[in-house]
């Protein structure tokens, strides 16, 4: 029925942690209910099975959750590397891929907060959702401080409601030059590939695509689902134009690494079918962990809808943590890819 795309049930779906406080909430209410009728022998049958399908309705949503991992750790990596001991020469690139990627929340976020946590991941891409150009040079200009050079992108001249998405390479990775992003992939994407040849040092350089999907509220369910639809069918092998169909069964492209805010999550039917692409989230262990929102002071409580999908011919994840950084309402994503 395709019920994880219509509104509500796009919404509730997306709240699995908070389908299991309601179902369980309703539960012990229930139950309680239940066990009074039972010691005043009022009945109580049909109370008790109420209970008891209340109740596994909300261990149906805990299993799914627990499955797709819950094990985060913040504190990794729990040093900041010292001045010049991170390289920014192509020639010491090993083929590892550290992606961070965070929305700012309208270019709100704390820029030296946002600097030294990427500095301390070692990230060679960064992918900044609702992200000004600016402000990401910003954020460029303070990690140069250290001796970390990157080149920002951003798709700041396509007209939106939202700041667009940026974009920041480091210079391990070599020169990279933006192409025509995917028509109808939401507020701004950028889609970057490798200047010249597409290894280094033996190792294939990413093609690195930063989305953020329109968001799933009433009036813009269409837009919506056509956004997340195009930026997954770049794993199924659909063209750069991003005509939002299946793909040509051909695969992403080599190398490709998609990042950002998809405003979905893997119980979406878009994101059913990831094509040739892994989430790093879900094999590392932390596919359950929630990006959205911060208010919920804690990452057991909200939806993880903030995504790295790499193509797994190319990559394979080696761990992810999801990360609270001040000013945001998201939290950050921060993946290590190795070559597969």
């Amino acid at each position: 029925a395709r019920l994880s795309v219509v509104y509500p049930f796009a919404q509730l779906i997306a709240l699995r942690s908070g389908l299991v406080v309601g179902f369980g909430l309703m539960a012990l209410v229930t139950g309680a209910s239940a066990l009074i009728r039972i010691l005043r022998r009022e009945g109580g049958r049909r109370t008790t099975a109420a209970a008891l399908v209340l109740l596994i309705a909300a261990g149906g949503h805990a299993w799914v959750l627990c499955s797709r991992g819950l094990g985060n750790d913040e504190s990794a990596p729990a040093a900041i590397a010292p001045a010049g001991s991170i390289s920014a020469d192509p020639a010491d690139w090993d083929g590892a891929l550290t992606t961070f990627s965070f929305n700012t929340h309208y270019s709100e976020a704390h820029k030296v907060e946002l600097a030294v946590a990427i500095r301390r991941a070692a990230a060679e891409v960064v992918v900044l959702p609702e992200t000004s150009a600016e402000y990401g040079q910003a954020v460029a200009d303070l990690l140069a401080q250290d001796g970390l050079r990157y080149t920002v992108f951003s798709a700041g001249d396509q007209k939106d409601d939202a700041d667009p998405t940026t974009v920041l390479v480091s210079a391990v990775l070599g020169d990279y030059e933006q192409a025509q992003a995917p028509a109808g992939a939401g507020h701004g994407a950028v889609l970057l590939r490798p200047a010249g040849e597409a290894e280094l040092n033996g190792h294939r350089r990413p093609t690195i695509l930063g989305v953020h999907t329109h968001a799933p509220v009433p009036g813009s369910m269409e837009e919506w689902l056509a956004s997340v639809e195009v930026v997954v069918g770049q794993c199924r092998g659909a063209g750069s134009d991003g005509d939002g169909s299946d793909g040509d069964g051909s695969g992403p492209e080599p190398g490709l690494v998609v990042a950002g805010d998809f405003n979905a999550t893997l119980d979406h039917a878009p994101m059913k079918d990831l094509g040739g692409c892994a989430d790093a989230a879900l094999e590392t262990g932390i596919g359950g962990v929630s990006t959205w929102p911060t208010s919920s002071h804690t990452t057991l409580l909200g939806s993880p809808i903030d995504h790295v999908l790499a193509d797994s011919a190319t990559w394979s994840a080696r761990s992810a943590s999801v990360l609270t950084l001040s000013g945001s309402d998201h939290r950050a994503l921060v993946v290590e890819l190795a070559a597969a």
